[in-house]
């Protein structure tokens, strides 16, 4: 968006407000925007201080990146040298609204700030531009554990609201690092030119879009020079449209904004790739949002074929954070439990047992059991040692069934020793089968 005061439509305001927030609470995001107390960011930030008072936790806080150059910032002589003095910390005036011509201030309800100095990485505006480049390029090139068990590629996705012409320079240079686009059509400015323009490719000529600048920039006068340039850029643009999901909550709005964006991050998956593999990090996102529905309709679709080795990974993180839809979706697109349920891959699922919940607790006192019969120690012994997360064996968990099914179950694992054994001797679908009739149990009970 644009840092210069912005009319907030009111359905732009709730997306911001209801959808933004939210979607960066559920999902653990982080929202980069400008750090000035002005137009688009303002909203925004207004959107997290609303957030953060009527939320009832503490520990749920949403991080709203502010970054700007310093050459735009209002009592910008209070930051000179701050890197200098880390530990020491800067009062900064509460100047509400108080812009003085170019300069304006930094907007108090962001979590942290990046401020960019003159001559970094170039200058002015284009140096900052450099540092959100690079910082979005890095970022995605991270993984992340959130959700599960297996690591993520962390996503980015831009969010584009209104913006003025120079935005176009910035989206051309982040679609050329593969950045998708989330574009709010009906937000006004470039937001519009480019929901217009980008889906008909054979419209994008000078003329055209020098009555699409015209209309939606009506006080402004661009030379035909810059009409030219602009056109350029906005050939670039449409030229990777895997990469830009045009969205107008005006007239589509019954969906949140989390599955506008999970969407648009499978749709830039989609467009370069039919290979399972290449679609697990948007699946581990979606088991992670525990977004079954958009996996149903935009990964299990048909466009791809899965085998059972390629959902093993989403599997285990569906049956730890208990998320029975997901086990469902992934065993009816060819999951084989026989093949997922080892004995290694069964033993780490009863690892993952919350520490808080009554299966870990009878689990640790059969663990315990079993460990004082073999050190031969007392009990007053056995508290002085020092006792971490316990490693339980199926062993311990067959003790623990044993308990409640008495004679109707029978013991499978006697010890680590003969489990192979007992394995070989037992028909393998009963056994697969039993076993995860015991996972469902451990889950739903």
């Amino acid at each position: 968006g644009e840092e210069r005061p912005l009319a907030m439509k009111s359905w732009l305001r709730d997306v911001l407000r209801k959808g933004l927030v939210k979607a960066a609470q559920s999902t653990g995001a982080w929202i980069l925007t400008s750090a000035l107390h002005v137009g688009l960011a303002r909203h925004v930030g207004q959107a997290v201080r609303d957030h953060s008072l009527a939320s009832t936790s503490t520990k749920i806080r949403v991080v709203a990146i502010g970054m700007a150059s310093l050459d735009r910032i209002l009592h910008r002589q209070l930051l000179d040298g701050v890197h200098q003095k880390e530990d020491t910390p800067i009062h900064y005036p509460a100047d509400e609204g108080n812009i003085q011509g170019p300069l304006c201030p930094l907007d108090s309800n962001l979590s942290h700030f990046i401020l960019v100095e003159s001559g970094a990485l170039g200058s002015g505006n284009d140096g900052l531009t450099e540092l959100q480049l690079s910082l979005e390029k890095h970022i995605s090139q991270q993984r992340t554990g959130y959700g599960g068990t297996s690591c993520i590629q962390i996503p980015v996705l831009c969010l584009l609201v209104n913006g003025d012409p120079n935005t176009l320079e910035r989206i051309s240079r982040a679609v050329e690092q593969a950045a998708p686009w989330l574009i709010l059509a009906g937000s006004g400015g470039i937001a519009d030119v480019l929901a217009a323009l980008v889906s008909q490719p054979h419209l994008l000529v000078p003329q055209v879009a020098e009555k699409q600048f015209r209309e939606k920039f009506p006080s402004e006068c661009f030379s035909w020079e810059a009409i030219v340039h602009w056109t350029e850029l906005l050939q670039n643009i449409a030229a990777h449209p895997h990469l830009l999901t045009v969205y107008d909550f005006e007239q589509e709005g019954s969906e949140d904004l989390d599955t506008v964006i999970l969407k648009a991050l499978v749709k830039a998956c989609k467009s370069h790739s039919q290979e399972a593999q290449d679609y697990l990090d948007e699946l581990k996102l979606a088991v992670a949002w525990d977004r079954v529905d958009i996996a149903k309709s935009e990964i299990f679709n048909g466009d791809v074929e899965w085998k059972s080795c390629d959902l093993e990974e989403v599997m285990t993180d569906a049956l730890v954070s208990n998320k029975p839809d997901f086990v469902r979706l992934f065993v009816d697109s060819g999951a084989d439990m026989a093949e997922f349920l080892t004995y290694g891959r069964l033993q780490q699922l009863y690892h993952s047992v919350s520490p808080k919940s009554l299966l870990f607790e009878l689990l640790q006192r059969k663990h315990e059991e079993g460990r004082l019969t073999l050190a031969g120690l007392g009990a007053q012994q056995a508290r002085e040692l020092p006792i971490g997360l316990p490693a339980f064996s199926l062993h311990e968990v067959s003790r623990v069934l044993k308990d409640f099914l008495h004679d109707a179950c029978r013991g499978f694992y006697q010890d680590g020793r003969r489990m192979e054994v007992s394995r070989a001797r037992l028909g393998q679908g009963v056994l697969d089968r039993l076993n995860v009739d015991a996972l469902f149990c451990r889950r739903e009970g």
